[in-house]
């Protein structure tokens, strides 16, 4: 029962500049839920990158006072800082049997009454979701989303189709995502391994019809991320026009740089 999940696990604490986010991980598989019921590195990475002095302007650029979709939000570490961070509105998403973990960690660090409006709801990959695409979503975030290849179509769908919900032309959406550099899809350009994750840039590029580009913003070693081999590559996904798309690929060789 989750009462007797309690009992065996505590809650640990996760400091990230003023703010702390407490988790309670399912180590034990208890409370039913999935891959995402432990804190993976990329997760806790993300969120000290982002609570690091020097990215104070980045994080009011991106969270400050705006509305945020964590897409497998696991114990929802990220969209909870982003939270307390100053977001505006926040919605944890994941499979329908991680929810119940993710409910309880949402109550041990928000109230009902004032700051940030956190829900949690089910997403699927690749399957049409109404009830959130109607909504405005200003930042998708994720965290070490990209780890079995048979769901890197439905991934690069569901990116696509947040990335066009009603918003202002002003303030198109945008997503931030920290991927570890694994490279175990054997994905190969030129003869030589890439990283998984530009497996996503590829198909997202396809599904957006090249609306959206992905752009390196920082790599955290592996010794600083707390994982065995890999680095942890901090990414945003845009809006660029067509004219920029072109005049870009005209200039660059494919797969140059920090821009897919």
């Amino acid at each position: 029962t989750h009462s007797h999940a309690q009992r065996e696990s505590k809650d640990m604490e996760i400091r990230a500049g003023p703010h702390i986010v407490a988790l309670l991980p399912d180590r034990n598989g208890q409370w039913g839920g999935t891959c995402g019921s432990t804190l993976w590195c990329a997760s806790q990475a993300l969120v000290e990158w982002l609570s690091a002095t020097a990215q104070e302007a980045l994080l009011q650029d991106i969270v400050r006072g705006r509305s945020v979709l964590e897409l497998g939000a696991g114990l929802g570490l990220l969209g909870m800082f982003l939270g307390k961070a100053g977001a505006q509105r926040v919605a944890l998403t994941d499979m329908p049997q991680q929810l119940p973990l993710l409910e309880r960690n949402v109550k041990a660090n928000f109230t009902s009454s004032g700051g940030c409006a956190i829900c949690v709801a089910a997403l699927e990959w690749g399957v049409p979701n109404e009830a959130m695409l109607a909504q405005e979503w200003q930042m998708v975030v994720a965290a070490d989303v990209v780890y079995d290849e048979e769901h890197m179509d439905g991934l690069a769908r569901t990116l696509n189709d947040l990335l066009h919900s009603p918003t202002s032309q002003s303030s198109l959406p945008r997503a931030l995502l920290a991927l570890p550099d694994r490279t175990e899809f054997s994905h190969e350009r030129e003869g030589h391994a890439v990283p998984d994750y530009e497996l996503l840039w590829e198909l997202l590029a396809t599904v957006s019809d090249g609306a959206l580009k992905a752009s390196r913003l920082a790599s955290i070693s592996s010794e600083e991320a707390g994982t065995c081999d890999s680095r942890i590559d901090v990414w945003l996904v845009s809006h660029q026009s067509r004219k920029k798309k072109r005049a870009r690929e005209a200039a660059s060789p494919r797969g140059a740089g920090n821009e897919r």
